[in-house]
């Protein structure tokens, strides 16, 4: 089999493809285009742009790819990786593969890789470059395969993807995006839908199917004859009315709750139509009292009942991912799927049956490392970890519903350290000290609350020798910890672009001969930017975020840019060595 790895610049098509030579155990032939033309070349792909131009470099790739083509063995496995902008056709028998990643939508800036348009900023340039190659993606792949935030040597969800053998107990939709066969390699049944399918063809043969009714269209409960044989259950959509009293349905769901009907009528209607059938639930849910409600739904009849929320923004896919193996009917998906909140094919694999579950806290929370982080950690205690997306004016009612669910850890992020400060029963010293919490332990009807940041900054910052006078910008939540490390910096509001504590305008600033800037912004809207007249060398970044205004800055001023992700690594073991110690006081696991 011939793959091709396509995606957008830094989603980590690179990194996979070693990841993949490893799972393989090296059988097989692997190569980077862009490797490729550089030993063809004899130049680097970043000089080749800036001496050559694109459209010359984009010559380049579709000669060095037919160069490569034709050298390749046929009795193995070959994976290719192509660069971004890679406008060459691919050979017709050969699967093309589109990798992504949900932080693909909030754009990356990059260093270490030649700026195509230099009239417009790093990241708007990625962000205008996505639409078009968005679309190119689409047309020429079988499939999207979205990577986790932060893998980097090893993923078992990846592994089981590309051996072809993982356990996963739930379902595809068959659709336009995601027809290729490889699909059903991994699905335990797949759901065919008549409002939603790609043309059915020969692929599916010796595949169960669910044959879900969904056409308001159709006059009667009409399907093609050629799946009869494959059709094990089906189900009927009250949303088309009552079901017909000639076919016999497996499944009776609803997913449209009208304004003003609460969520108990909305389960009333389901049980009307269907006392001995499995019952599937899929409504829009709007708050953490609503999941709850969801929840205790479900598992009053587990074996015969499905919840799945749905939402605005998919932010109740960790909660299915939560259910997995937990109902009689559970949807995972490669592409786009069917609904927002199913979860990614390789997030699915890498989340084993749990009663107890560990989470990162905050909004927003899609790009954060954390699960994949403390995810062998927290499988030692039997436990997954989710993002889970949390406003500051949900803590409250959050809180406790996550608990009562079987959360019994969390990482807290901004803007909910203070909120989370002032739900814990029992603090740490440090949590006292700094008056902000980021580190959760729930045993029981508790709340234990830690801080790790003060401890991580300060192992992070001792490498980077910070003799010359600094600048803190911004701080929000970080405030009483940046303080305690940067004794001696000036602060200044990022808002109000005003002084804090140091010189009382910028202009003074300026003259006290700041060379390194601490950007502790949560934001990049309604930010006062450094002024020009500084002389920065050097930036440290508090957050590891690929679109972060700090590396748009660093650019600007030609600085040296010092990414958060060491911080964040070294508070999360921090945050690993407090947890291990309360499973251990609570002998919990």
């Amino acid at each position: 089999m011939l793959t091709f790895l396509v995606g957008h610049r830094g989603v980590g098509k690179t990194s996979l493809l070693k990841r993949i030579k490893k799972y393989l155990n090296g059988n097989g032939q692997f190569f980077d285009l862009d490797q490729e033309v550089e030993r063809k070349t004899g130049v680097s792909t970043f000089s080749f742009f800036e001496q050559h131009g694109e459209k010359k470099f984009r010559s380049q790739e579709i000669e060095a790819l037919g160069a490569l083509l034709e050298k390749l063995q046929t009795d193995v496995d070959v994976f290719i990786a192509v660069g971004a902008g890679f406008e060459g056709k691919f050979p017709q028998k050969c699967r093309v593969i589109w990798v992504r990643r949900q932080t693909d939508e909030q754009g990356r800036i990059f260093f270490n890789r030649p700026r195509l348009d230099l009239r417009k900023s790093a990241l708007n340039e990625f962000l205008e470059r996505k639409k078009s190659r968005d679309q190119r993606y689409l047309e020429q792949s079988h499939f999207s395969l979205f990577l986790r935030e932060g893998v980097e040597d090893y993923d078992a969800g990846e592994e089981s993807f590309f051996l072809g053998r993982p356990d996963n107990k739930g379902l595809c939709t068959y659709s336009h995006e995601n027809k290729s066969a490889i699909t059903y390699l991994f699905c335990e049944l797949l759901e065919v839908r008549d409002d939603f399918s790609a043309p059915v063809d020969d692929e599916l043969h010796n595949t169960s199917i669910l044959y879900s009714y969904r056409d308001s269209k159709r006059k009667s409960s009409v399907r093609p004859k050629s799946l009869d044989e494959y059709v094990k259950l089906k189900d009927w959509a009250l949303e088309l009315g009552e079901p017909s009293p000639d076919e016999e349905f497996d499944i009776i769901s609803l997913h449209e709750r009208k304004y003003g009907v609460s969520l108990g009528e909305f389960f009333e209607k389901l049980e009307l139509f269907g006392k001995e059938k499995i019952l599937k639930a899929a409504p829009i849910v709007e708050s953490f009292c609503e999941l709850y409600e969801g929840f205790c739904w479900q598992q009053k009849q587990p074996n015969r009942r499905v919840f799945l929320p749905r939402s605005k923004n998919g932010r109740w896919m960790w909660f299915r991912l939560f259910m997995k193996e937990k109902m009689p009917l559970n949807f995972w998906r490669l592409g786009k799927g069917s609904a927002i909140d199913q979860p990614f094919l390789l997030h699915w694999l890498n989340t084993q049956k749990n009663e107890k579950f560990a989470a990162v806290l905050g909004d927003p929370v899609e790009h954060s490392r954390t699960p994949v982080e403390h995810q062998n950690f927290f499988k030692s205690y039997g436990c997954s970890v989710f993002s889970v997306q949390v406003c500051e004016d949900e803590w409250e009612e959050a809180l406790p519903v996550l608990q009562k669910m079987g959360m019994v850890a969390a990482a807290v992020t901004a803007p909910l350290k203070k909120k989370a400060f002032q739900s814990c029963h029992q603090l740490s010293s440090e949590a006292q000290n700094l008056q902000v919490v980021n580190t959760l332990f729930l045993p029981q009807e508790k709340v234990c609350g830690h801080n790790t940041d003060f401890w991580g900054l300060s192992k992070s910052v001792e490498k980077l020798d910070l003799g010359e006078p600094v600048v803190v910008w911004g701080g929000g939540g970080m405030l009483p910890v940046l303080e305690k490390v940067f004794k001696e910096a000036f602060f200044i509001s990022a808002r109000t672009g005003r002084a804090r504590k140091g010189p009382e305008s910028l202009k003074k600033l300026c003259l006290e001969g700041v060379r390194t800037l601490v950007w502790a912004c949560g934001s990049r809207n309604g930010i006062q930017i450094p002024p020009k007249e500084l002389n920065l060398e050097r930036v440290i970044d508090l957050s590891y975020n690929e679109d972060s205004k700090a590396r748009e800055i660093a650019l600007e001023f030609n600085a040296k840019y010092v990414s958060g992700l060491g911080f964040f690594k070294e508070q999360a073991q921090g945050q690993r060595d407090y947890w291990q110690k309360c499973f251990e006081e609570y002998s919990i696991g």
